[in-house]
């Protein structure tokens, strides 16, 4: 037996085998608290150090939103309109087993009517392994 297939075959035993998370808000909090320390802040963390590499302001936080802790990534693409709101990610714990909601908002770039910028809302509920993606996706859309 390969070490990948014993961590494969812990990894799925382990997803069948934990606590209902979608049953229990606060279990459904621990455990993205635990993933958001992990995971999710790393990447967004290393995303906005990138960006601010290439010359876009950029920054992230973890913070609180109606009780629910959340992670946020904000991108401020170059000539973005005054007062126009920048593109945000936010990323918190979802209903569904061990899932994860994934918001953008704001103002994006090449998104308006005539090509220049527009506002833009997205919704979705993914699973963690999907996060990389969403975050490329959401830095290509910002920027």
């Amino acid at each position: 037996m390969t070490m990948v297939f014993g961590r494969w075959l812990d990894g799925v035993l382990r997803h069948f085998y934990t606590p209902p998370v979608e049953s229990d808000p606060a279990l459904r909090q621990k455990w993205f608290a635990g993933l958001a320390a992990q995971k999710i802040m790393p990447l967004l963390t290393r995303t906005a150090k990138s960006a601010e590499a290439n010359g876009v302001k950029a920054s992230c936080r973890l913070k609180e939103n109606n009780g629910r802790l959340a992670a946020e990534l904000v991108i401020v693409p170059r000539r973005l309109p005054a007062g126009a709101r920048p593109p945000q990610l936010t990323i918190s714990a979802a209903e569904g087993p061990h899932s994860l909601a994934i918001d953008y908002t704001g103002t994006f770039p090449h998104s308006g009517a005539t090509g220049n910028f527009g506002a833009e809302i997205e919704y979705d509920t993914i699973q963690p392994s999907q996060l990389e993606n969403k975050v490329v996706a959401f830095v290509a859309l910002a920027t």
